[in-house]
């Protein structure tokens, strides 16, 4: 072979190879772009705001005390708060969270609040607390679900309560999230009538 034949060659394959050697080199650069605007995302989600602010507008107490064997819990209770109008209660999206997902439509806006650290799993619960002390609330012996602490609705971040706000209006209350869930209406009890004592002082305090 011609030394000019072998310097084409020689020439073609090194062109080959910058060319391979280039795309081979551009490929992770787009992965890398891809990954720090996905990181970018999920963090500006982690971050985002308080979602959910809550409102009730019904309290009642019921004086029954010393039942120590099992009742129907709806029918007996020592304290129980609700929303049970959306003109005056319920659950809205913060102005704050709106306004961090105003581009967002309403399907993106609810699988925020899974993505969101404060938001995530968050409960928005019924109990008697001090104003001194929102840490501790109060108990007749141990904190028990049920008696001295109860959800009023399934986790905020679930389907059936983060689809609904995320497509409500702005201002809009809703206080009934239809869905399979037992717990719809925004609603809870707190039951310190096994001891006479105990429901003394919780009225006292």
């Amino acid at each position: 072979m011609s030394p000019s034949l072998k310097m084409r060659h020689g020439l073609f394959l090194a062109i080959v190879a910058c060319i391979l050697v280039f795309q081979n080199c551009s490929q992770p650069t787009e992965t890398s772009s891809m990954s720090s605007t996905n990181n970018s995302a999920a963090g500006y989600q982690s971050a985002l705001p308080l979602a959910v602010t809550g409102q009730l507008d019904t309290i009642a107490h019921m004086s029954c005390s010393e039942i120590k064997d099992t009742v129907d819990k709806r029918a007996y209770f020592s304290y129980r708060a609700g929303a049970y109008s959306s003109l005056t209660g319920g659950l809205s999206l913060t102005s704050s969270f709106r306004d961090a997902t105003k581009f967002y439509n309403p399907t993106e806006r609810a699988r925020a609040f899974a993505n969101s650290e404060i938001n995530g799993d968050t409960r928005f619960n019924l109990s008697i607390r001090s104003a001194a002390n929102y840490q501790s609330p109060w108990i007749s012996e141990e904190l028990r679900v049920g008696e001295e602490i109860e959800a009023l609705l399934p986790p905020l971040d679930a389907d059936v309560i983060a689809g609904p706000l995320a497509a409500s209006q702005s201002g809009a209350m809703i206080n009934y999230f239809p869905g399979p869930q037992v717990q719809r209406l925004v609603e809870g009890s707190l039951r310190f009538y096994k001891f006479e004592n105990v429901m003394k002082d919780t009225r006292t305090n």
